[in-house]
């Protein structure tokens, strides 16, 4: 199950399990970093994903831990370009794997 989310003229996809690890897959180590941010207050986890984006090389994926849906993150990033892929775990968890194009 997959779902297309409109946000300005990017989109995100919503997946499920299985599917959000088939995309996560195809990134080793090497072309992954992770961050968590589930005990970061707002604005800091916005600004510790915007500076880890920052560095990462295009082409490479950035995997975000996060305790709620990231919907000032994905707005800040609906005008650039990354590709976003979401999965809900529960209310308070959700990983989200953006990747620099």
């Amino acid at each position: 199950m997959e779902k297309k989310l409109q946000l300005s003229e990017k989109k995100a996809t919503l997946h499920n399990s299985e599917d959000f690890e088939k995309v996560f897959n195809i990134y080793d180590n090497e072309h992954l970093k992770k961050i968590d941010v589930r005990l970061l207050e707002k604005p800091g986890y916005i600004q510790a994903i915007l500076a880890e984006l920052s560095l990462l090389p295009k082409g490479d994926a950035l995997l975000v831990y996060h305790y709620r849906f990231p919907v000032y993150v994905l707005e800040e990033l609906s005008d650039k370009d990354y590709e976003i892929h979401l999965h809900l775990i529960n209310p308070n968890n959700i990983h989200m794997l953006i990747i620099k194009k």
